[in-house]
């Protein structure tokens, strides 16, 4: 199953930093629905990262779940 930003639902806003902001979300989708986790958005708009395979990215998103 693929994740997307469609599949959360922002709760709040935890914390800003000057690269990342970390969010409390609820999972809407999926076996783990109404779950809560935190998400981790790194966009430093001088970098570009590069992921598993080459993949390039602009930012990228961690979750963090709280069981």
């Amino acid at each position: 199953m693929l994740l997307t930003l469609d599949c959360f639902e922002i709760l709040k806003v935890l914390g800003k930093g000057g690269y990342d902001k970390v969010f409390l979300v609820q999972k809407k989708t999926g076996n783990d629905t109404n779950k809560v986790f935190a998400m981790k958005v790194l966009n430093k708009a001088s970098g570009v990262f590069t992921g598993w395979g080459g993949t390039r990215y602009r930012g990228l998103v961690f979750f963090y779940y709280f069981g």
